[in-house]
């Protein structure tokens, strides 16, 4: 049961982490408003930041994916601990 849960918790995370990184890497208008706002407040390039935002997310994503199939225990631990 506890393998169930685990898996289960690991899609959730897999498909969020997804559908916060496509608006970004795609340059949806309502993710580039949000980020011009970021980029008064700390002065980094807007694009930029949300690309690497993006790209950041989907690399978690596919760390969480390694992670499901191959339960890399190292791999596992470094994933959830950049969710945090």
């Amino acid at each position: 049961m506890k393998n169930i849960t685990d898996q289960i918790i690991n899609i959730v995370a897999i498909i969020i982490m997804t559908f916060f990184a496509i608006p970004k890497l795609l340059g949806k208008p309502q993710s580039i408003a949000g980020f011009k706002q970021f980029e008064n407040a700390i002065g980094l390039d807007a694009d930029f930041f949300r690309i690497f935002t993006g790209v950041s997310e989907l690399g978690l994503a596919a760390m969480l994916v390694v992670f499901a199939i191959s339960t890399n225990k190292i791999i596992g631990k470094v994933a959830f601990s950049l969710l945090q």
